[in-house]
């Protein structure tokens, strides 16, 4: 059987260790991007009216700490696709798209509608940089406290030490399940989903659904 780092080489033109890396997931990310569709407009991707601000929170950090935290303080060095830090008590993602307003639609749901753990959201709203006509969506939770689960982690773990902790993530997936089903196939409120959702992508530029069968 060929290892892994060979076929990365042969079809990817990188190493494993590269392919691993944030900086090469986030150039793939931008890469895609540029044929992705002209974004649809915000009200396109939620029905939630923005900005955002919980009746109760925290000091929320002003977009000088947000700033220096994206720098300084990041905590999604090795994951996902967006820019994330933490700020005391406080944790902000920002993005480009309206998918993180989806987030913060997303989460007020789930606290609505279900028990499972999700971080309290504090705040979501628009910033715009000095002649830069895109926005900066942002959204700022609650910090749930703990260890990011990676192999290296998990596979230190004794066998009941992994048994107990793979009770707690299947208990939180059947609380998510228990959600109950509103009919359709997209999101929440009756919605679609983002043009470059793979399982549901089309040619065109609109929200993709929702479909009822």
């Amino acid at each position: 059987m060929r290892a892994k780092s060979d076929v990365l080489l042969e079809h990817y033109g990188v190493d494993y260790e590269e392919f691993q890396s944030y900086e090469y997931h986030v150039k793939w990310f931008n890469e895609r991007m540029k044929d992705r569709p002209i974004d649809p407009p915000l009200e396109h991707w939620v029905k939630m009216k923005f900005p955002y601000e919980a009746p109760e929170h925290p000091p929320l950090p002003s977009m000088e700490e947000i700033s220096h935290g994206m720098v300084h303080s990041s905590i999604a060095q090795n994951v996902g696709l967006h820019p994330v830090c933490r700020l005391g008590d406080c944790v902000v993602k920002q993005g480009r798209e309206g998918d993180i307003f989806q987030e913060a639609e997303n989460l007020l749901y789930l606290q609505e509608h279900s028990q499972v753990r999700t971080p309290k959201l504090y705040a979501a709203f628009l910033h715009h940089l000095p002649d830069d006509p895109v926005p900066i969506y942002y959204i700022i939770t609650e910090y749930l406290e703990g260890a990011t689960l990676t192999h290296k982690l998990y596979s230190s773990l004794g066998d009941e030490e992994q048994e107990a902790l793979c009770a707690r993530i299947s208990e939180q997936f059947m609380l998510l399940r228990s959600v109950p089903s509103e009919g359709y196939y997209g999101r929440v409120y009756y919605q679609g989903v983002d043009p470059m959702t793979s399982i549901f992508r089309l040619a065109g530029k609109g929200m993709n659904g929702p479909y009822n069968t």
